[in-house]
């Protein structure tokens, strides 16, 4: 059994330094976060890019449609110009069919949900980390003006966790160090 002494005073710098590693370690965690965030944001951007392609295909498909549409419900003007909206009508069969149209329109709009979705989670999670950076910045910015307070603070956190640790430090200086008892 161990008995008197005065307590060390290293280890007050010590815990310190080990929070300030602790906390280190949490901003290194919280960057990477963001920095995956941020290059998911720029995949999102070629896809809202593209997205945005696809958006104005389909816009001038649907243009070209109603085009062909008033033509054919046209008054007799479309009637004399029957021979140009044969030829149009066998170009545009030529180069896609109706169905082909609408299955792309489908596909444009499955393609704009889920681009739209990825840049809504994008951002949520951009959102977090931002917050979660900010958070950190706090804390160690609270931590360089008010050390003692901080310490005081994180010792009420860390308390649960150290104190199973105290009891493995003496068992394992136990072990190494058996109490030896008088012989009668």
């Amino acid at each position: 059994m161990l008995s008197g002494g005065a307590a060390p005073s290293s280890s007050k710098i010590l815990v310190q330094v080990q929070e300030l590693i602790e906390v280190e370690n949490k901003l290194r965690e919280v960057q990477q976060r963001l920095n995956a965030s941020t290059k998911e944001e720029e995949t999102t951007r070629e896809k809202r890019t593209q997205w945005k392609g696809l958006l104005r295909e389909l816009e001038i498909k649907q243009h070209e449609l109603k085009l062909l549409q008033e033509q054919v419900e046209g008054s007799n003007a479309s009637m004399v110009s029957l021979f140009s909206l044969d030829y149009i009508w066998y170009r545009r069969v030529q180069l896609m069919s109706y169905t082909q149209i609408a299955s792309q329109v489908e596909q444009a709009k499955a393609t704009i949900e889920s681009l739209q979705q990825a840049l809504q989670d994008a951002k949520e999670k951009q959102l977090l980390a931002y917050e979660e950076v900010k958070k950190l910045e706090r804390d160690m910015e609270e931590f360089k003006n008010n050390k003692e307070g901080k310490i005081e603070e994180l010792k009420v956190h860390v308390y649960p966790f150290s104190r199973p640790m105290h009891i493995l430090r003496t068992e394992i200086l136990l072990s190494f160090y058996p109490p030896t008892f008088p012989t009668i």
